[in-house]
């Protein structure tokens, strides 16, 4: 009888053992779970988050596309509105007035055009020679002439009708000595718009003999702080060539 009353007591020892062991077990693979769980859930949301910036990413990206197509847009409609609202009278007197200077200097003696260009002024002058060529040196600065054509011509058409009679030495005004020819009468001018800027001009010129002579010219405009002016034009008459007044 003893001896089985110590082995029923021991056999519940050993299952005492047997469930601490198997409890002790329990809450380290319960932790491992929501180890692994709380992973997982992180996960998850950082892809959320990825997902969600790399949305407003592209948003971003399209709308600054949008807003810079728009800025372009606007700014070519600014150019094309310079250059669209000058009026038929005002471009017709632009070019009337290119072609005026223009003729003045091709049917003019140099010093009378410099002479009514500085009416009121006392404009002094001798003769010289530059690199051979006649030449008359005057008591205006070169900058007061380039100022007055300026009212008419800019960039290229202004660069070149300075250059057609005229040279600044030493900031001082020289003029050819050589030119005036028979006088030119221009009327009848009609404008064709070709694009944009650039427009060609028909037009009747009226020599002393009185014929009449149909002339075309292509000119650009351009518009300026202080208005629109010629930037580009092709009428030259015969006698503005420099082989026919440039004489050595």
């Amino acid at each position: 009888m003893l001896n089985y009353s110590k082995t029923i007591l021991l056999a519940l020892l050993v299952s005492g053992l047997l469930i601490t062991a198997t409890g002790c077990g329990s809450p380290t693979s319960d932790n491992g779970d929501s180890v692994s769980s709380n992973q997982q859930i992180q996960t998850e949301e950082s892809k959320k988050e990825d997902s969600e910036k790399s949305d407003l990413d592209e948003s971003a990206q399209a709308e600054q596309s949008n807003q810079n197509s728009e800025e372009s847009s606007s700014e070519k409609s600014d150019t094309n509105e310079e250059i669209s609202d000058i009026s038929n009278k005002e471009l017709t007197d632009l070019f009337s007035s290119a072609l005026d200077e223009i003729n003045d200097l091709a049917y003019d003696e140099p010093i009378f055009v410099v002479k009514n260009i500085f009416k009121g002024k006392d404009v002094q002058y001798k003769s010289v020679e530059v690199d051979n060529h006649p030449y008359l040196e005057t008591t205006i600065d070169y900058n007061m002439l380039v100022d007055y054509y300026a009212i008419t011509f800019t960039d290229k058409a202004l660069e070149w009708i300075l250059s057609t009679k005229f040279l600044n030495v030493d900031g001082k005004l020289y003029c050819s000595a050589v030119g005036g020819a028979s006088g030119i009468h221009i009327e009848n001018i009609s404008i064709e718009k070709i694009q944009d800027n650039k427009y060609k001009a028909t037009f009747s010129c009226y020599h002393f003999s009185e014929e009449e002579c149909k002339t075309q010219s292509n000119f650009e405009i351009k518009k300026t702080n202080d208005g629109y002016r010629i930037s580009s034009i092709d009428y030259c008459p015969t006698f503005l060539k420099p082989a026919l007044w440039n004489i050595k």
